[in-house]
C-alpha cells in the first residue's frame, strides 16, 4: 500500500459524452475553474462544455458553501 495521501482537489470539465475537455489541479479544499477557457472552449464548439466536476481530500466529508452555491445554481 502507498503513503501517498490525497490533499488537493482536482476539476475536470466534461463534454456532452462524458470525455474530459481539461483538467485542473486545485489547492487544499479549493479548485478554480478558468471562466476565459471555458469561455474559448464553447466559442470554438457550442456547446461542447457539458459539467463541471471537482474532488474533495480525504477527510472532507461535507460539502463546502462553495458547492452548495453551485447546487442552487444549477
Amino acid at each position: 500500500m502507498s503513503d501517498y495521501q490525497f490533499k488537493k482537489e482536482m476539476g475536470a470539465i466534461l463534454g456532452p459524452g462524458g470525455q474530459v475537455l481539461r483538467l485542473m489541479e486545485g489547492n487544499i479544499g479549493s479548485v478554480n475553474f478558468d471562466a476565459s477557457m471555458i469561455w474559448d472552449l464553447h466559442k470554438q464548439a457550442p456547446g461542447i462544455v457539458h459539467v463541471f466536476v471537482h474532488t474533495h481530500p480525504d477527510g472532507m466529508d461535507s460539502l463546502s458553501s462553495m458547492d452548495m452555491t453551485m447546487f442552487k445554481a444549477y
